[in-house]
């Protein structure tokens, strides 16, 4: 029995092959705006474009009057391998190539009470797609009340769907000659869904079989508001900023949630006793509890003649193990017993940071280089709405040049990484063996890399 749960959590493994381009976990792999993208973000200290609605709201009223980012698009090619991840060694990896939606935004005409024009902005802030599938069909000994080996076949199936995608209003002022204050208020909508099915079957004769199915997955929509302060400080050649952005404030959000488990003919804790057993809970409409922690970010960006070095830094807080969904316990259907059943979510505190250089070349065109850290929250797999445990680094470079009217943006960027794969040793409750696997995958290890082409125009 213990080697149908290695093959079952060798397969499972599989799955954490996915896009590096998905995201569930980090912070700051989105980067929006033209200056802004090429600059990976590190612009909380000076507002270079539109993309300070976002990063500091304050930046807002030190730009021209009248600005609009028509479109950016970041074109990803992107892979995750899996070192040492099965039981031979062998490494495993998924690439994946894909067109990232970033940012769109403008100004308007109306003021409010001595502001600068109201701007608008919307973008995504988290997107993470899996559809991962693998199959096996083996000989081995995996049922105990049968001599000698039986045929096997397991199949895993890990699929995720989620995309949150922030839009609102930034209003900005001036106070006095050298500062400037301003507030971006948001509304969050984020759908995810995910399943997760498992399943292993063994045959040793006409009289003799043995099947484990486990099922499980969720679909929801969560609305919520944040809220983002920004206050900048402009000196000669200096300038710094200070960005807060407050938890998430719950508005409304349901989800539908599902499990099945079914074992039949199989000795889950290797007792000499078949473990059969039904369990089923299907669950609509349930309230939706998704939390999003605090962020604090500080930036400087100075001036050297005809280059302009930029410093920024966030720090997000962490947020306490918590059920997402309200949820009835399931049962098992044969005894009638209840059975614990929750989806969690718990993130720790991370710090991102970064520098960015912009050289100018003229009035409007400038050449571009930076770095940026981006940090999982999720690094031993404790959430069951996370995926991604890897953390990354993004150096981006680029150029602005200006055609008629239009600013034209061109960069690549290259991203690399690593995260332990510990989500893949936690791996608990599975249909075949229960909690305790006893499977040492103590070298395997995440490895990520990815390439970006960024094109965009402003007028």
């Amino acid at each position: 029995m213990r080697l149908i749960g290695q093959i079952a959590l060798v397969l499972v493994m599989f799955l954490g092959a996915g896009p590096s381009a998905a995201q569930d976990s980090q912070y700051w792999t989105q980067k929006y705006g033209t200056r802004g993208l090429l600059l990976s973000g590190v612009v909380i200290g000076h507002g270079v474009d539109l993309s300070t609605t976002f990063y500091n709201p304050g930046g807002l009223a030190l730009l021209s009057d009248s600005m609009s980012v028509i479109a950016v698009k970041a074109y990803d090619f992107s892979n995750v391998k899996i070192v040492d991840a099965t039981l031979t060694g062998k490494d495993l990896s998924e690439p994946r190539n894909s067109v990232l939606p970033t940012f769109f935004g403008g100004t308007t005409p109306f003021r409010l009470f001595g502001s600068s024009p109201l701007a608008y902005s919307l973008f995504p802030r988290q997107l993470a797609k899996f559809n991962m599938n693998a199959r096996g069909i083996l000989v081995a000994d995996a049922l105990p009340q049968a001599a000698g080996p039986e045929d096997v076949v397991t199949e895993a199936r890990f699929e995720e769907d989620l995309d949150e995608t922030w839009g609102g209003v930034t209003w900005s002022k001036r106070i006095g000659g050298r500062a400037a204050i301003g507030l971006s208020q948001y509304v969050a909508i984020r759908s995810q869904r995910t399943r997760r099915q498992l399943t292993a079957e063994a045959l040793a004769n006409d009289s003799i079989a043995g099947a484990a199915v486990d099922v499980r997955g969720f679909s929801y929509n969560d609305i919520r508001a944040v809220t983002k302060l920004g206050l900048v400080l402009e000196f000669s050649s200096l300038k710094a900023g200070l960005a807060i952005t407050s938890p998430g404030v719950h508005i409304s959000g349901s989800a539908d949630v599902g499990w099945n488990r079914f074992r039949d003919g199989i000795d889950v804790d290797n007792d000499g006793n078949l473990d059969n057993e039904l369990i089923a809970s299907f669950q609509e409409g349930v309230p939706v509890k998704f939390r999003s922690p605090p962020a604090i970010g500080a930036g400087l960006s100075f001036d050297t003649h005809s280059t302009t070095i930029h410093l920024s830094a966030e720090a997000f807080g962490s947020q306490d193990r918590y059920s997402v969904f309200e949820l009835a316990p399931a049962t098992e259907l044969g005894s009638g017993q209840s059975v614990a059943f929750q989806f969690y979510d718990e993130r720790e505190s991370v710090l991102n940071y970064g520098v960015g250089v912009e050289h100018h070349t003229g009035p409007v065109s400038a050449l571009f280089a930076s770095f940026s850290s981006d940090i999982t929250a999720n690094p031993h797999a404790t959430s069951d709405l996370a995926f991604g445990d890897w953390d990354s680094y993004l150096i981006t470079a680029g150029m602005i040049f200006p055609i008629g009217r239009t600013e034209f943006t061109l960069g690549l960027g290259y991203g690399f990484g690593s995260g332990d794969a510990e989500r893949f040793k936690r791996l608990d409750d599975s249909a075949a063996t229960g909690t305790i696997l006893g499977t040492d995958f103590d070298q395997a290890e995440t490895r990520y890399q990815n390439f970006r082409l960024i094109v965009g125009f402003t007028i």
